[in-house]
């Protein structure tokens, strides 16, 4: 794929050529951009097909899968055309987020009431994160009334899969990344198996 190839004087000459001849052709001609042919592909968050930067300007928050705002704005977008507000006007007085400070040891950011539990959408941890979910389904939803009733959920410490920087939210003491990864009794012991794997991403080393 990275070898060049030579400019075609013709459609039929492109057609003459093997299915992946003309893949290639295609690629080096001049209406492939440049940053298609790159190993490995990126894209700018503000492409206007594959990017994922929040809709709002200047917002530095990703979208999500599902919708075209950061889930803070998602939220907020929601709540304004529940009360009647269109999403030009919405749009046109929305507020940029601040960006996240990443804290400097690496690892993500606390909760905003749990200290001990990463953050994992609108800086809540999973379990404050799904009670904004079910909370905002009420008809008078007020945000900063429900965050004052909010309590801190305690953790269980470092995830005990070797260099994996996440925080664990319930015994056998490991991350939620590596929870859906844990071999059940009966498999490899837990020692053989948190130093068989490295890292929040779930990578797992060769087993000796």
């Amino acid at each position: 794929m990275s070898a060049a190839a030579r400019p075609l004087a013709s459609v039929d000459e492109l057609f003459r050529l093997d299915p992946l001849g003309r893949f290639q052709a295609l690629i080096a001609g001049p209406n492939f951009d440049d940053y298609l042919r790159a190993e490995p592909i990126s894209f700018e968050r503000t492409h206007p097909i594959y990017g994922n930067c929040c809709g709002v300007p200047h917002c530095p928050m990703h979208s999500t899968q599902a919708e075209w705002w950061c889930t803070q704005h998602a939220d907020h977008r929601r709540d304004a055309l529940r009360g009647g507000v269109g999403e030009a006007e919405w749009l046109a007085g929305a507020i940029p987020l601040a960006p996240r400070r990443k804290p400097s040891d690496g690892r993500r950011p606390a909760c905003r009431f749990c200290p001990d539990l990463d953050a994992a959408a609108r800086e809540l941890c999973r379990r404050h994160e799904a009670r904004l979910r079910h909370a905002r389904r009420g008809p008078a939803f007020d945000e900063q009334e429900w965050a004052a009733r909010q309590v801190a959920f305690a953790g269980v410490g470092d995830c005990r899969v070797e260099d994996c920087l996440r925080r664990s939210e319930a015994e056998p003491s490991l991350c939620p990344n590596h929870r859906i990864v844990w071999l059940p009794p009966g498999g490899p012991t837990a020692r053989r198996w948190t130093t068989g794997w490295r890292g929040a991403a779930g990578a797992r080393s060769p087993a000796s």
